[in-house]
């Protein structure tokens, strides 16, 4: 049985093995549900804003404006190529338990019509879902089924409209030209800001780390010294995890709202002030998102944190 022996003298016995895992688990479920629930919950009205301001501009002058935005020597020397998702073989909103029930078998997209493309769209198509079946979660790669199930929401969250992505470094912009051609200014300043592009990704991959080593180390108990300046360290670290988590979002923050000033700078001179007022409303709103994500991210952990703390925390031994 170990031992906590605090400054006070009072003694603390540590949980067994099974209760800390029982606890780590339990504060992963609810680090997980509170993440996905405050992104629907605070950023759902902020995605249907992006719809509403979208829908504000005006479509003709937009793509004007692109076709000689397309021809700028700053965007011509980049290579960038639009894929158009409306042009694509259209699928379903994927379901999930289509999905669940092989893992280990690739789920091909439900095509409405897949009989009457051209070699160049199917081959644009193979392509768009190469690249989607990269951005799964990691824990999912290894189930074929559950790549593809995220692949076909990323793709259908595309084709219906709902988001656009730039796929760097190729300067891919994969994007549905009909139902959100706003968005294009946005994914062009991605592709103009390389570099901060890059930043972003890199600090966005500590986040899981530091929510691991949150949830696996232990809160200390009142009066227990610390045994080292490494514990000191570690424990301050702990304590203040979930602005260290929001702090690794900061950057990815950043590069979005410098994607979209880029973005909104290179369309100024094309666009009406009402087009242009609706554009930077939409760009606000899709930093919004983000902002709503590095909240989330934060509260999440914190909730999580007294979960677990508050099973694996070490029993106090009374002595009659």
């Amino acid at each position: 049985m170990k031992i906590i022996t605090t400054n006070t003298g009072e003694e603390y016995k540590k949980r067994s093995f099974i209760v800390n895992g029982a606890a780590v688990a339990a504060g992963s479920i609810a680090y997980a549900t509170g993440t996905e629930v405050l992104n629907y919950t605070l950023g759902r009205p902020l995605a249907k804003n992006i719809v509403k301001y979208n829908k504000q501009t005006d479509s003709v002058e937009i793509n004007k404006a692109l076709n000689s935005i397309l021809r700028d020597p700053k965007i011509t020397d980049k290579e960038v190529r639009i894929i158009d998702f409306e042009t694509l073989p259209k699928i379903k909103n994927p379901n999930f338990e289509d999905f669940r029930k092989n893992l280990y078998v690739s789920v091909p997209p439900k095509y409405k019509d897949n009989g009457n493309y051209s070699k160049e769209i199917l081959e644009q198509e193979e392509h768009v879902m190469d690249i989607l079946k990269r951005f799964s979660p990691n824990r999912s790669k290894s189930f074929k089924s559950l790549n593809d199930y995220f692949a076909q929401k990323y793709r259908y969250a595309i084709q219906e409209g709902q988001t656009a992505i730039a796929i760097l470094p190729k300067n891919d912009i994969f994007v549905n030209i009909k139902k959100l051609p706003s968005a294009i200014f946005h994914e062009l300043g991605h592709i103009l800001n390389p570099k901060t592009n890059i930043i972003a990704a890199r600090c966005k991959k500590v986040l899981p780390y530091i929510v691991g080593a949150t949830l696996l180390t232990r809160k200390k108990v009142e009066g227990e010294e610390y045994k080292n300046k490494i514990d000191k360290t570690i424990s301050i670290a702990r304590k203040n995890a979930p602005f260290i988590a929001m702090a690794a979002l900061i950057p990815v923050v950043g590069t979005e709202a410098l994607a979209s000033y880029k973005g909104t700078q290179i369309a100024k001179p094309y666009l009406s002030k009402k087009t242009l007022n609706a554009l930077t409303k939409l760009h606000l709103s899709g930093a919004g998102t983000y902002l709503v994500t590095t909240a989330a991210t934060g509260l999440s952990l914190w909730g999580a944190m007294k979960i677990k703390d508050k099973i694996s925390a070490p029993e106090l031994i009374e002595y009659n």
